[in-house]
């Protein structure tokens, strides 16, 4: 079976977070989530905007070395829609980030790191 982008049952409580620390730069956030087939359960796609243009950093951690000042414990180098991130530890699975454009960083959020991965082969450039 194939895999399908559908909206988020509640937005995950990284979203806040973001919200806090970027308070007044953020244009706009889409929270979808990857599923298998009929699945419920997948990996949660978080997309952010900004007002402006990012730096390389881009907003948290998009950079292995990002990661790392940000406290990351042992980060890896992953690709998410055609860029290069950071692949982590999170306190309930793992955690991935990568500026997509200009004004855009995806965030992704799963339990289970070889779906994380899936999905972040899975997803394309905007």
């Amino acid at each position: 079976m194939g895999h399908e982008l559908v909206d988020a049952a509640e937005e995950p409580p990284l979203v806040d977070f973001l919200r806090g620390v970027l308070h007044g730069q953020i244009r706009r956030v889409e929270t979808k989530v990857l599923v298998r087939g009929g699945s419920e359960i997948g990996t949660a796609v978080v997309v952010v905007n900004s007002r402006r243009r990012q730096s390389e950093q881009g907003y948290l951690a998009d950079t292995v070395a990002g990661a790392r000042a940000a406290g990351a414990a042992r980060p890896e180098r992953i690709r998410i829609a055609g860029s290069e991130g950071a692949l982590f530890d999170a306190p309930d699975g793992v955690f991935a980030t990568a500026l997509v454009g200009p004004c855009a960083s995806v965030f992704l959020t799963d339990g289970d790191e070889a779906r994380l991965l899936r999905t972040a082969n899975l997803l394309h450039p905007p």
